[in-house]
């Protein structure tokens, strides 16, 4: 993830590739459903969509398949970007919701203020102010009863490119 970080993606697969035939040797599917998602989240940063939908895709299964909430939330949000990136809102409000809902369930407040932010971006995006603010808002509120300072941060950044 450091490669990651640094930009380095070439790098950044090859261990995430190591670390997936590890996983996939010890037969430990979470791990193997993080390692298809760390490679998305790389492909996605490179540019190439297409590639991080299909390691998104393979990481959604195998998240359903062993019914690990948190990552199946992740994936929906992750492919939800892509279609974001790609200009199909619509499509990425309906993956943002899914992973929303499931986030809601188990009260993971930074999850939901990541979900909370994007979702108010993907209304903006639409030409919805409105519920683009309603969102942010939502966002907002989460980050301060957490003590989120970063999350404030993030959120205030992105509700000035609202005006």
């Amino acid at each position: 993830m450091s490669h990651q970080k640094r930009g380095d993606y070439d790098t950044a697969i090859d261990f995430h590739q190591k670390a997936l035939c590890l996983n996939e040797k010890l037969r430990n599917l979470s791990g193997v459903s993080k390692s298809y998602n760390q490679m998305g989240i790389v492909h996605q940063n490179r540019g190439d969509y297409d590639w991080a939908l299909e390691y998104y895709y393979q990481s959604l299964a195998i998240a359903e398949n062993i019914q690990d909430h948190d990552m199946i939330s992740n994936c929906y949000q992750n492919i939800g970007i892509i279609h974001q990136k790609k200009g199909d809102y619509d499509k990425a409000l309906e993956l943002s919701h899914k992973a929303f809902e499931i986030k809601q369930a188990s009260d993971d407040f930074h999850g939901l203020l990541r979900i909370y932010g994007q979702i108010g971006l993907l209304h903006k995006l639409k030409g919805d102010n409105a519920r683009a603010i309603e969102f942010t808002q939502k966002a907002l509120e989460i980050a301060e009863s957490t003590g989120d300072q970063a999350g404030i941060s993030a959120v205030i950044i992105r509700w000035a490119s609202y005006n």
